[in-house]
């Protein structure tokens, strides 16, 4: 499993990969692999899959796009510092409550450290 740590090394990640990415906030693979499956933090409910947002290429154009999608649910490591962000293949196999992207049969093909995360919320909350 590869570890991001910058900004290029992540566009050249995503450009480079020809397969279905996700970004995934969670404890990591052991964890999501015993879990199985993910849970609204608002209702409780137990959705089929792992929550994740699929990654698209045309995000690598735009660095400002591209910190607020991968940091999309930065915000659970405010319940959890324990959470990270982690990139996986996987097969869609339908929405979770908040309409992102269910998905199974899932392998873990890289981690982005910390480094990048704090890089990526620089740029997402930069003024243009």
């Amino acid at each position: 499993m590869k570890n991001l740590n910058t900004i290029g090394a992540l566009k050249k990640f995503i450009n480079e990969n020809n397969e279905s990415l996700f970004v995934r906030w969670s404890r990591g693979p052991a964890m999501d692999k015993k879990q199985g499956n993910s849970r609204d933090y608002l209702n409780g409910a137990v959705h089929n899959g792992l929550s994740s947002v699929e990654i698209k290429k045309e995000w690598t154009t735009d660095d400002e796009w591209l910190a607020r999608r991968i940091n999309e649910y930065v915000f659970l490591r405010m319940k959890d510092n324990l959470i990270g962000c982690w990139i996986y293949k996987g097969e869609k196999v339908g929405e979770d409550s908040d309409g992102y992207d269910l998905i199974d049969n899932v392998e873990p093909v890289a981690k982005i450290t910390n480094k990048l995360v704090n890089i990526l919320q620089d740029i997402k909350w930069s003024e243009k």
